[in-house]
């Protein structure tokens, strides 16, 4: 039962490992107006891709009680 638990704690996180060191595309989009959003998927029909940037996001900070 303990590897079990271990093999399944092992596989989130290298699974959570390996989705923060894939880049990420930060899309501009604008659309027939002149309206402008930013989103990380395909911009939407009716509007174009202005610009698009990778980034990497950053690791998640957790706090405890006696850091504070």
């Amino acid at each position: 039962m303990e590897r079990i638990a271990l093999a399944l704690w092992l596989g989130v996180f290298s699974a959570s490992t390996l989705a923060q060191s894939q880049p990420h595309v930060l899309r501009k989009c604008v659309d027939a107006k002149g309206g402008v959003s930013y989103q990380n998927a395909a911009c939407p029909a009716g509007s174009r891709e202005a610009g698009a940037r990778e980034y990497r996001p950053e690791a998640d900070v957790v706090y405890d009680a006696d850091s504070a």
